[in-house]
Protein backbone atom coordinates (compact mmCIF):
# COMPACT_ATOMS: atom_id res chain seq x y z
CA UNK A 1 0.00 0.00 0.00
CA UNK A 2 1.39 3.46 -0.86
CA UNK A 3 0.50 6.96 0.27
CA UNK A 4 1.92 10.07 -1.35
CA UNK A 5 1.02 12.43 1.49
CA UNK A 6 4.03 14.16 3.08
CA UNK A 7 5.00 12.48 6.30
CA UNK A 8 6.28 13.98 9.51
CA UNK A 9 9.71 12.96 10.85
CA UNK A 10 7.90 10.65 13.27
CA UNK A 11 7.03 8.32 10.42
CA UNK A 12 10.70 7.32 10.36
CA UNK A 13 9.97 5.39 13.54
CA UNK A 14 8.35 2.00 13.24
CA UNK A 15 5.50 1.11 15.59
CA UNK A 16 5.43 -2.04 17.71
CA UNK A 17 1.84 -2.28 18.94
CA UNK A 18 1.55 -4.74 21.82
CA UNK A 19 -1.33 -6.32 23.68
CA UNK A 20 -1.96 -9.73 25.21
CA UNK A 21 -4.15 -10.53 22.21
CA UNK A 22 -1.79 -9.67 19.38
CA UNK A 23 1.45 -7.98 18.38
CA UNK A 24 1.75 -5.79 15.27
CA UNK A 25 4.73 -4.27 13.46
CA UNK A 26 4.15 -1.22 11.27
CA UNK A 27 6.59 0.93 9.32
CA UNK A 28 6.30 3.21 6.31
CA UNK A 29 9.12 3.65 3.80
CA UNK A 30 10.01 7.16 2.55
CA UNK A 31 8.26 6.30 -0.73
CA UNK A 32 5.00 5.56 1.11
CA UNK A 33 5.20 1.75 1.08
CA UNK A 34 3.75 0.18 4.23
CA UNK A 35 5.36 -2.86 5.84
CA UNK A 36 2.99 -4.57 8.22
CA UNK A 37 2.94 -7.88 10.04
CA UNK A 38 1.09 -9.32 13.01
CA UNK A 39 1.39 -12.38 15.22
CA UNK A 40 -0.58 -13.78 18.13
CA UNK A 41 1.66 -14.46 21.15
CA UNK A 42 1.59 -18.01 22.57
CA UNK A 43 1.07 -16.58 26.08
CA UNK A 44 0.97 -13.38 28.10
CA UNK A 45 4.50 -13.37 29.58
CA UNK A 46 7.15 -10.96 28.22
CA UNK A 47 9.06 -13.81 26.46
CA UNK A 48 5.85 -14.74 24.63
CA UNK A 49 5.24 -11.15 23.54
CA UNK A 50 8.85 -10.77 22.35
CA UNK A 51 8.60 -13.99 20.32
CA UNK A 52 5.46 -12.62 18.66
CA UNK A 53 7.19 -9.26 18.01
CA UNK A 54 10.06 -11.03 16.24
CA UNK A 55 7.61 -12.96 14.05
CA UNK A 56 5.52 -9.86 13.30
CA UNK A 57 8.56 -7.88 12.15
CA UNK A 58 9.76 -10.84 10.12
CA UNK A 59 6.35 -11.18 8.45
CA UNK A 60 6.37 -7.47 7.63
CA UNK A 61 9.84 -7.63 6.11
CA UNK A 62 10.71 -4.79 8.47
CA UNK A 63 14.14 -3.27 8.16
CA UNK A 64 14.08 -0.78 11.01
CA UNK A 65 15.09 -1.24 14.62
CA UNK A 66 14.04 2.09 16.15
CA UNK A 67 10.40 1.95 17.15
CA UNK A 68 7.66 3.27 19.38
CA UNK A 69 6.36 0.65 21.82
CA UNK A 70 2.61 1.32 21.78
CA UNK A 71 0.77 -0.45 24.62
CA UNK A 72 -2.96 -1.13 24.73
CA UNK A 73 -5.29 -0.40 27.64
CA UNK A 74 -4.49 -3.68 29.39
CA UNK A 75 -0.77 -2.87 29.65
CA UNK A 76 -0.89 0.93 30.00
CA UNK A 77 -3.84 2.10 32.07
CA UNK A 78 -4.96 5.67 32.50
CA UNK A 79 -7.81 7.49 34.18
CA UNK A 80 -8.96 11.02 34.94
CA UNK A 81 -9.01 11.44 38.72
CA UNK A 82 -10.05 14.31 40.96
CA UNK A 83 -8.17 15.33 44.10
CA UNK A 84 -8.92 18.03 46.64
CA UNK A 85 -6.13 20.54 47.29
CA UNK A 86 -3.33 18.73 49.15
CA UNK A 87 0.26 19.49 50.06
CA UNK A 88 2.66 18.89 47.19
CA UNK A 89 4.75 16.47 49.26
CA UNK A 90 1.68 14.24 49.67
CA UNK A 91 1.09 13.83 45.92
CA UNK A 92 3.66 11.04 45.26
CA UNK A 93 2.11 8.81 47.94
CA UNK A 94 -1.41 9.47 46.66
CA UNK A 95 -0.48 8.91 43.02
CA UNK A 96 1.35 5.67 43.78
CA UNK A 97 -1.63 4.33 45.73
CA UNK A 98 -4.06 5.23 42.96
CA UNK A 99 -1.70 3.79 40.31
CA UNK A 100 -1.70 0.48 42.18
CA UNK A 101 -5.48 0.55 42.34
CA UNK A 102 -5.63 1.27 38.63
CA UNK A 103 -3.31 -1.66 37.86
CA UNK A 104 -4.90 -3.90 40.52
CA UNK A 105 -1.33 -4.55 41.68
CA UNK A 106 -0.77 -5.34 45.36
CA UNK A 107 3.04 -5.40 45.30
CA UNK A 108 6.00 -4.77 43.04
CA UNK A 109 7.21 -1.48 41.52
CA UNK A 110 4.83 0.74 39.55
CA UNK A 111 5.60 3.55 37.16
CA UNK A 112 3.16 6.41 36.76
CA UNK A 113 2.81 9.79 35.15
CA UNK A 114 0.40 12.38 36.54
CA UNK A 115 -0.49 15.39 34.39
CA UNK A 116 -2.58 18.25 35.85
CA UNK A 117 -5.77 18.83 33.85
CA UNK A 118 -6.94 21.99 35.60
CA UNK A 119 -9.43 22.88 38.28
CA UNK A 120 -13.09 22.01 38.28
CA UNK A 121 -15.93 23.39 40.35
CA UNK A 122 -17.34 21.21 43.12
CA UNK A 123 -21.04 20.49 42.89
CA UNK A 124 -23.54 22.07 45.32
CA UNK A 125 -21.08 23.74 47.62
CA UNK A 126 -18.47 21.00 47.66
CA UNK A 127 -14.86 22.13 47.51
CA UNK A 128 -13.05 22.51 44.22
CA UNK A 129 -10.98 19.62 42.94
CA UNK A 130 -7.89 19.36 40.78
CA UNK A 131 -8.22 16.94 37.88
CA UNK A 132 -5.25 14.76 36.93
CA UNK A 133 -4.58 12.38 34.04
CA UNK A 134 -2.95 9.40 35.75
CA UNK A 135 -1.17 6.83 33.57
CA UNK A 136 0.24 3.69 35.19
CA UNK A 137 2.43 0.73 34.20
CA UNK A 138 3.52 -2.44 35.91
CA UNK A 139 7.16 -1.34 35.97
CA UNK A 140 8.66 -4.80 36.50
CA UNK A 141 6.73 -6.39 33.64
CA UNK A 142 7.25 -3.59 31.11
CA UNK A 143 10.93 -3.17 31.98
CA UNK A 144 11.43 -6.90 31.49
CA UNK A 145 9.66 -6.62 28.13
CA UNK A 146 11.88 -3.70 27.04
CA UNK A 147 15.03 -5.56 28.05
CA UNK A 148 14.04 -8.65 26.11
CA UNK A 149 13.10 -6.57 23.07
CA UNK A 150 16.50 -4.88 23.20
CA UNK A 151 18.17 -8.28 23.26
CA UNK A 152 16.34 -9.20 20.03
CA UNK A 153 17.38 -6.11 18.08
CA UNK A 154 14.48 -3.74 18.84
CA UNK A 155 15.51 -0.22 19.81
CA UNK A 156 12.52 1.15 21.75
CA UNK A 157 12.67 4.92 21.24
CA UNK A 158 9.79 5.57 23.63
CA UNK A 159 6.88 3.82 25.34
CA UNK A 160 3.36 5.21 24.95
CA UNK A 161 -0.26 4.42 25.62
CA UNK A 162 -1.48 3.90 22.09
CA UNK A 163 -4.90 5.33 22.94
CA UNK A 164 -3.43 8.60 24.29
CA UNK A 165 -0.90 8.79 21.44
CA UNK A 166 -3.71 8.49 18.90
CA UNK A 167 -5.58 11.29 20.68
CA UNK A 168 -2.52 13.56 20.55
CA UNK A 169 -2.11 12.79 16.83
CA UNK A 170 -5.79 13.58 16.18
CA UNK A 171 -5.42 16.95 17.90
CA UNK A 172 -2.43 17.79 15.71
CA UNK A 173 -4.26 16.69 12.55
CA UNK A 174 -7.37 18.72 13.40
CA UNK A 175 -5.32 21.82 14.16
CA UNK A 176 -7.95 23.25 16.53
CA UNK A 177 -5.56 24.71 19.09
CA UNK A 178 -7.42 25.29 22.36
CA UNK A 179 -10.85 24.76 20.80
CA UNK A 180 -12.83 21.66 21.90
CA UNK A 181 -12.42 18.51 19.83
CA UNK A 182 -14.22 15.17 20.12
CA UNK A 183 -12.12 12.20 18.96
CA UNK A 184 -13.45 8.72 18.23
CA UNK A 185 -10.71 6.06 17.95
CA UNK A 186 -11.23 2.41 17.04
CA UNK A 187 -8.60 -0.09 18.18
CA UNK A 188 -9.22 -3.86 17.97
CA UNK A 189 -12.47 -4.30 19.84
CA UNK A 190 -12.35 -0.97 21.71
CA UNK A 191 -14.02 2.27 20.63
CA UNK A 192 -12.89 5.28 22.69
CA UNK A 193 -14.57 8.68 22.71
CA UNK A 194 -12.57 11.62 24.09
CA UNK A 195 -13.29 15.30 24.57
CA UNK A 196 -10.15 17.44 24.66
CA UNK A 197 -9.44 21.15 24.56
CA UNK A 198 -5.83 22.19 24.09
CA UNK A 199 -3.75 20.58 26.84
CA UNK A 200 -6.79 19.42 28.81
CA UNK A 201 -8.52 16.06 28.56
CA UNK A 202 -12.06 16.90 29.62
CA UNK A 203 -13.95 13.63 29.23
CA UNK A 204 -13.15 10.09 28.14
CA UNK A 205 -15.08 6.84 27.92
CA UNK A 206 -14.84 3.64 25.94
CA UNK A 207 -17.06 0.87 24.59
CA UNK A 208 -15.81 -2.68 24.45
CA UNK A 209 -16.82 -4.60 21.34
CA UNK A 210 -15.88 -4.56 17.68
CA UNK A 211 -17.75 -1.69 16.07
CA UNK A 212 -16.61 -2.94 12.66
CA UNK A 213 -18.45 -6.25 13.02
CA UNK A 214 -21.23 -5.19 15.40
CA UNK A 215 -22.96 -2.17 13.80
CA UNK A 216 -25.34 -1.83 16.76
CA UNK A 217 -22.39 -0.55 18.80
CA UNK A 218 -22.23 2.49 16.53
CA UNK A 219 -25.39 3.75 18.27
CA UNK A 220 -23.56 3.68 21.60
CA UNK A 221 -20.63 5.59 20.10
CA UNK A 222 -22.95 8.26 18.71
CA UNK A 223 -24.57 8.56 22.14
CA UNK A 224 -21.18 9.10 23.78
CA UNK A 225 -20.41 11.85 21.26
CA UNK A 226 -23.75 13.44 22.15
CA UNK A 227 -22.82 13.22 25.85
CA UNK A 228 -19.47 14.95 25.22
CA UNK A 229 -21.10 17.76 23.26
CA UNK A 230 -23.74 18.28 25.97
CA UNK A 231 -21.11 18.27 28.73
CA UNK A 232 -19.14 20.99 26.97
CA UNK A 233 -22.24 23.15 26.42
CA UNK A 234 -23.24 22.83 30.10
CA UNK A 235 -19.86 23.86 31.46
CA UNK A 236 -19.01 26.55 28.88
CA UNK A 237 -22.11 28.73 28.75
CA UNK A 238 -23.71 27.05 25.78
CA UNK A 239 -20.61 26.96 23.57
CA UNK A 240 -20.84 24.30 20.84
CA UNK A 241 -18.24 21.70 19.91
CA UNK A 242 -17.51 22.30 16.23
CA UNK A 243 -15.08 19.52 15.36
CA UNK A 244 -15.19 15.73 15.58
CA UNK A 245 -12.52 13.38 14.22
CA UNK A 246 -12.97 9.64 13.63
CA UNK A 247 -9.73 7.59 13.50
CA UNK A 248 -9.04 3.92 12.84
CA UNK A 249 -12.01 2.75 10.73
CA UNK A 250 -12.05 1.74 7.06
CA UNK A 251 -12.90 4.79 4.97
CA UNK A 252 -16.41 3.68 3.96
CA UNK A 253 -17.48 2.71 7.50
CA UNK A 254 -15.88 5.81 8.95
CA UNK A 255 -17.92 8.01 6.63
CA UNK A 256 -21.14 6.23 7.61
CA UNK A 257 -20.38 6.89 11.27
CA UNK A 258 -19.57 10.53 10.49
CA UNK A 259 -23.00 10.96 8.85
CA UNK A 260 -24.64 9.69 12.06
CA UNK A 261 -22.58 12.10 14.18
CA UNK A 262 -23.03 15.19 11.98
CA UNK A 263 -26.49 16.23 13.31
CA UNK A 264 -25.03 16.49 16.83
CA UNK A 265 -22.41 19.03 15.70
CA UNK A 266 -24.61 21.87 14.50
CA UNK A 267 -22.78 23.64 11.70
CA UNK A 268 -19.58 21.79 12.62
CA UNK A 269 -17.29 19.37 10.79
CA UNK A 270 -16.77 15.63 11.19
CA UNK A 271 -13.47 14.42 9.70
CA UNK A 272 -12.42 10.81 9.06
CA UNK A 273 -8.86 9.48 9.10
CA UNK A 274 -7.81 8.04 6.76
CA UNK A 275 -9.51 10.39 4.34
CA UNK A 276 -9.08 8.02 1.41
CA UNK A 277 -7.95 4.50 0.61
CA UNK A 278 -9.51 1.28 -0.64
CA UNK A 279 -7.41 -1.17 1.36
CA UNK A 280 -9.48 -2.80 4.11
CA UNK A 281 -6.56 -2.24 6.49
CA UNK A 282 -6.29 1.48 5.70
CA UNK A 283 -8.07 2.40 8.93
CA UNK A 284 -5.82 0.14 10.98
CA UNK A 285 -2.70 1.57 9.35
CA UNK A 286 -3.90 5.12 10.07
CA UNK A 287 -4.39 4.24 13.74
CA UNK A 288 -0.98 2.56 14.06
CA UNK A 289 0.78 5.50 12.45
CA UNK A 290 -1.08 7.81 14.81
CA UNK A 291 0.45 6.03 17.80
CA UNK A 292 3.82 7.54 16.90
CA UNK A 293 2.32 10.96 17.60
CA UNK A 294 3.46 13.18 20.46
CA UNK A 295 1.76 15.78 22.59
CA UNK A 296 1.18 16.83 26.17
CA UNK A 297 -1.77 14.45 26.51
CA UNK A 298 0.52 11.55 25.57
CA UNK A 299 3.17 11.19 28.28
CA UNK A 300 6.27 9.27 27.22
CA UNK A 301 6.47 6.39 29.65
CA UNK A 302 10.25 6.07 29.75
CA UNK A 303 12.29 4.68 32.61
CA UNK A 304 15.93 3.57 32.97
CA UNK A 305 17.04 0.03 32.30
CA UNK A 306 19.53 -1.87 34.48
CA UNK A 307 23.21 -1.27 33.86
CA UNK A 308 23.96 -4.78 32.58
CA UNK A 309 21.34 -4.54 29.87
CA UNK A 310 22.35 -0.99 29.12
CA UNK A 311 25.79 -2.31 28.25
CA UNK A 312 24.18 -5.02 26.13
CA UNK A 313 22.14 -2.48 24.18
CA UNK A 314 25.10 -0.16 23.66
CA UNK A 315 27.15 -3.29 22.85
CA UNK A 316 30.88 -3.48 23.50
CA UNK A 317 34.00 -3.08 21.41
CA UNK A 318 37.28 -4.43 22.84
CA UNK A 319 40.43 -3.30 21.06
CA UNK A 320 43.63 -5.13 21.96
CA UNK A 321 46.73 -2.92 21.77
CA UNK A 322 50.32 -4.14 21.54
CA UNK A 323 51.33 -3.01 25.03
CA UNK A 324 48.37 -4.50 26.83
CA UNK A 325 44.61 -4.93 26.74
CA UNK A 326 42.08 -2.08 26.67
CA UNK A 327 38.32 -2.62 26.33
CA UNK A 328 36.13 0.03 24.83
CA UNK A 329 32.32 -0.16 24.60
CA UNK A 330 30.71 1.43 21.58
CA UNK A 331 27.51 1.25 19.58
CA UNK A 332 27.38 1.41 15.78
CA UNK A 333 25.20 4.48 16.12
CA UNK A 334 26.66 5.74 19.39
CA UNK A 335 25.86 9.41 18.81
CA UNK A 336 22.14 8.66 18.50
CA UNK A 337 22.31 6.37 21.55
CA UNK A 338 23.96 9.13 23.56
CA UNK A 339 21.18 11.53 22.59
CA UNK A 340 18.52 9.01 23.61
CA UNK A 341 20.19 8.46 26.99
CA UNK A 342 20.34 12.19 27.62
CA UNK A 343 16.64 12.48 26.76
CA UNK A 344 15.85 9.59 29.09
CA UNK A 345 17.73 11.29 31.91
CA UNK A 346 15.99 14.61 31.26
CA UNK A 347 12.63 12.85 31.25
CA UNK A 348 13.42 11.21 34.58
CA UNK A 349 14.36 14.57 36.07
CA UNK A 350 11.09 16.21 35.00
CA UNK A 351 8.48 13.44 35.25
CA UNK A 352 6.32 14.17 38.25
CA UNK A 353 6.66 12.18 41.44
CA UNK A 354 7.66 8.78 40.03
CA UNK A 355 11.46 9.02 40.22
CA UNK A 356 12.18 7.69 43.70
CA UNK A 357 11.96 3.93 42.92
CA UNK A 358 14.41 4.37 40.04
CA UNK A 359 17.05 6.65 41.57
CA UNK A 360 19.79 3.99 41.45
CA UNK A 361 19.14 3.11 37.81
CA UNK A 362 19.04 6.81 36.90
CA UNK A 363 22.51 7.35 38.36
CA UNK A 364 23.78 4.36 36.43
CA UNK A 365 22.48 5.79 33.18
CA UNK A 366 24.10 9.16 33.92
CA UNK A 367 27.39 7.33 34.51
CA UNK A 368 26.85 5.52 31.22
CA UNK A 369 26.36 8.83 29.40
CA UNK A 370 29.66 10.13 30.77
CA UNK A 371 31.34 6.87 29.76
CA UNK A 372 29.96 7.07 26.24
CA UNK A 373 31.57 10.49 25.75
CA UNK A 374 34.95 8.89 26.46
CA UNK A 375 34.22 5.83 24.31
CA UNK A 376 33.27 7.90 21.26
CA UNK A 377 36.69 9.51 21.08
CA UNK A 378 38.42 6.17 21.26
CA UNK A 379 36.18 4.54 18.68
CA UNK A 380 37.76 6.73 16.02
CA UNK A 381 41.14 5.20 16.84
CA UNK A 382 39.75 1.71 16.28
CA UNK A 383 38.28 2.75 12.95
CA UNK A 384 41.65 4.12 11.88
CA UNK A 385 42.91 0.52 11.67
CA UNK A 386 40.55 -0.03 8.73
CA UNK A 387 37.76 -1.90 10.53
CA UNK A 388 34.31 -0.90 9.20
CA UNK A 389 32.66 -0.73 12.63
CA UNK A 390 29.22 0.33 11.44
CA UNK A 391 28.99 -2.35 8.77
CA UNK A 392 30.38 -4.97 11.13
CA UNK A 393 27.85 -4.19 13.86
CA UNK A 394 24.97 -4.15 11.37
CA UNK A 395 25.93 -7.64 10.21
CA UNK A 396 26.25 -8.96 13.76
CA UNK A 397 22.94 -7.47 14.92
CA UNK A 398 21.14 -8.87 11.88
CA UNK A 399 22.64 -12.32 12.48
CA UNK A 400 21.57 -12.41 16.13
CA UNK A 401 18.13 -10.77 15.71
CA UNK A 402 15.38 -13.17 16.70
CA UNK A 403 17.82 -16.01 17.37
CA UNK A 404 19.94 -15.11 20.40
CA UNK A 405 20.91 -12.24 22.67
CA UNK A 406 24.30 -10.63 22.04
CA UNK A 407 26.04 -9.92 25.36
CA UNK A 408 29.64 -9.16 24.36
CA UNK A 409 31.64 -8.17 21.29
CA UNK A 410 35.42 -7.66 21.06
CA UNK A 411 37.65 -6.68 18.13
CA UNK A 412 41.44 -6.77 18.25
CA UNK A 413 44.65 -7.74 16.46
CA UNK A 414 45.18 -11.37 15.51
CA UNK A 415 48.42 -13.25 15.96
CA UNK A 416 49.21 -13.02 12.21
CA UNK A 417 48.85 -9.25 12.16
CA UNK A 418 45.24 -9.08 10.98
CA UNK A 419 42.12 -8.52 13.07
CA UNK A 420 39.77 -10.91 14.79
CA UNK A 421 36.38 -10.63 16.43
CA UNK A 422 35.03 -12.36 19.52
CA UNK A 423 31.32 -12.64 20.25
CA UNK A 424 29.49 -13.97 23.27
CA UNK A 425 25.78 -14.64 23.35
CA UNK A 426 22.89 -16.28 25.15
CA UNK A 427 20.37 -18.46 23.30
CA UNK A 428 17.12 -20.18 24.12
CA UNK A 429 18.09 -23.28 26.14
CA UNK A 430 15.57 -25.44 24.29
CA UNK A 431 17.79 -28.13 22.70
CA UNK A 432 15.25 -28.64 19.91
CA UNK A 433 16.04 -25.24 18.43
CA UNK A 434 19.30 -23.95 19.89
CA UNK A 435 21.60 -25.71 17.40
CA UNK A 436 19.47 -24.60 14.45
CA UNK A 437 19.54 -20.99 15.68
CA UNK A 438 23.30 -21.03 16.18
CA UNK A 439 23.88 -22.53 12.75
CA UNK A 440 21.77 -19.74 11.23
CA UNK A 441 23.89 -17.18 13.07
CA UNK A 442 27.09 -18.76 11.74
CA UNK A 443 25.82 -18.80 8.15
CA UNK A 444 24.64 -15.21 8.39
CA UNK A 445 28.05 -14.06 9.60
CA UNK A 446 29.87 -16.03 6.90
CA UNK A 447 27.72 -14.39 4.22
CA UNK A 448 29.43 -11.06 4.96
CA UNK A 449 32.58 -10.70 2.79
CA UNK A 450 34.26 -8.82 5.65
CA UNK A 451 34.06 -11.81 8.02
CA UNK A 452 35.93 -15.10 7.52
CA UNK A 453 36.76 -18.32 9.39
CA UNK A 454 33.77 -18.30 11.74
CA UNK A 455 34.39 -20.67 14.66
CA UNK A 456 31.37 -21.52 16.80
CA UNK A 457 32.39 -22.61 20.32
CA UNK A 458 29.79 -24.49 22.35
CA UNK A 459 29.79 -25.72 25.95
CA UNK A 460 30.75 -29.32 26.50
CA UNK A 461 27.18 -30.16 27.45
CA UNK A 462 23.98 -29.15 25.66
CA UNK A 463 20.87 -28.18 27.65
CA UNK A 464 18.81 -30.99 29.14
CA UNK A 465 15.65 -31.53 27.09
CA UNK A 466 13.72 -32.06 30.31
CA UNK A 467 15.19 -29.06 32.07
CA UNK A 468 13.59 -25.70 32.70
CA UNK A 469 14.14 -22.40 30.91
CA UNK A 470 15.74 -20.52 33.78
CA UNK A 471 19.36 -20.61 32.58
CA UNK A 472 20.21 -19.41 29.04
CA UNK A 473 22.53 -21.34 26.74
CA UNK A 474 25.84 -19.42 26.60
CA UNK A 475 28.06 -19.69 23.51
CA UNK A 476 31.05 -17.94 21.91
CA UNK A 477 32.07 -17.18 18.33
CA UNK A 478 35.55 -16.33 17.02
CA UNK A 479 36.05 -15.03 13.49
CA UNK A 480 38.59 -13.16 11.38
CA UNK A 481 37.80 -9.63 10.20
CA UNK A 482 38.94 -8.93 6.65
CA UNK A 483 40.18 -5.34 6.34
CA UNK A 484 40.10 -3.87 2.79
CA UNK A 485 43.55 -3.17 1.45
Amino acid sequence: MTDSRPRSPLSRLAVLAVSHHGVEWYERDPNGTVRYGSHVPPGTRPPDIVAAAVEARRAAGGGRRRCVLALDHTLSRHRLIGLPPVAKKELPRIFERKARQLLELAEGPVYYSALPMGEEEGERGREKQWRWLLTALDAESIRDLCLRLRGHGFHVHRVVSRSLAALAHAQAEAGVGDEPLIVVTVDHGIATVSLAAGDELVYRDRIEGDILTEPALATSVVQLVRTCAAYWRKHHRGQQVRRVLVLGMPVAQGRLLSHAIAPIIEGGTVDVLPREGDDEKAGRFAFLEATSGTGRLCPELAFPLPSRRFLTAVLGLAFLVASGILAWTVHGNATAELRDLQLDTASLNTTIAALAPFAVENRRIEDGVAGLNAYLGRAAAVGSHGVDLEGLLDTILAAFAGRAELTEIAVGPAADGGHEIGLRGEADPDPARVLCDLEEIRRSLESDPGIARVDLRLPARLPDAAGGRAEPFVFEIQARVEVPQ
